[in-house]
């Protein structure tokens, strides 16, 4: 399997909002973000959002980026901006 690095955090995030019960725009308030903001990156308006921005999301998600970052997911190989099952 090879995926994205930017289509893991949006499926990751989009995992985490389902668990929570919320949308994009209860997201982007929770996060200090502008709806604008958040929903140009998860449809795909935009490739890639910072660390600061994924910072925000995760304070949204009432997660830490450790936690984010600990998902099965980001044991895959990671090769640019893909990441390949090894």
């Amino acid at each position: 399997m090879e995926m994205r690095l930017s289509d893991v955090i949006k499926k990751i995030i989009q995992e985490k909002m389902k668990e929570l019960k919320i949308t994009e725009n209860e997201l982007a308030t929770r996060s200090g973000l502008t709806t604008s903001t958040l929903n140009s990156f998860m449809n795909n308006k935009k490739a890639s959002c910072t660390m600061t921005t994924l910072a925000k999301v995760c304070y949204g998600l009432n997660i830490t980026l450790q936690e984010f970052f600990s998902h099965p997911y980001f044991k895959m190989k990671i090769v640019g901006d893909v990441l390949i099952e090894d």
